[in-house]
């Protein structure tokens, strides 16, 4: 059997068809609730408050160099 449930399902279904075995007609449809706008304010204001989130100066000038030697 697949490990995805999606997958799982159509091999159920495609197994229950070709043998004749009756399914029920429901259709498991994944639903996802989505957040509200309210909570999407507070998550947006929490990660652009300075004291939370900032961006370090000292990243700006790094670059990274690979030193490649041969023996």
């Amino acid at each position: 059997m697949p490990r995805s449930p999606r997958k799982q399902r159509a091999t159920v279904v495609k197994l229950a068809t070709k043998y004749g075995v009756p399914l029920e007609n429901k259709v498991l449809a994944i639903k996802r609730e989505r957040l509200s706008d309210d909570v999407t304010n507070l998550i947006t204001e929490f990660y652009v408050n300075d004291e939370i989130s900032r961006v370090d100066p000292s990243l700006k000038g790094v670059s990274s160099q690979r030193f490649i030697t041969t023996a």
